[in-house]
């Protein structure tokens, strides 16, 4: 799909709308100057990335220049969110997963094929 007709107009049509469009976007005609924009933008980002990459540990490159990113570690639950958990937790019932399941699919018909 051409990018005129993602916003639902006729590929024939495109050229009467084409500034009118641009002009409601914001963007600029010709279509090299939109592009030249976009690489700025693309290299602002990369310098960002690689700013990020420099100056921290847990985001890298590896030999074959694959960006790596440590897993993160969990922090700790704040006492008041724990005891959240547990009065929540004492309130609701516990249910088998099957069983919610088919409760789900007798309410919306998921399962019934015909």
């Amino acid at each position: 799909m051409r990018r005129n007709e993602s916003y639902l107009i006729p590929t024939e049509k495109w050229w009467n709308f084409r500034s009118e469009v641009c002009q409601m976007l914001q963007l600029p005609f010709d279509g090299k100057k939109r592009l030249q924009q976009q690489q700025e933008i693309l290299n602002h980002q990369l310098e960002k990335l690689h700013q990020t990459i420099q100056d921290n540990e847990q985001v890298r490159l590896d030999a074959s220049d694959e960006l790596i990113i440590s897993p993160l570690r969990a922090e700790d639950l704040p006492i008041s969110a724990q005891i959240l958990q547990e009065l929540i937790g004492k309130r609701l019932p516990p249910i088998d997963l099957s069983d919610l399941l088919m409760e789900i699919d007798k309410l919306t018909g998921f399962g019934k094929f015909s």
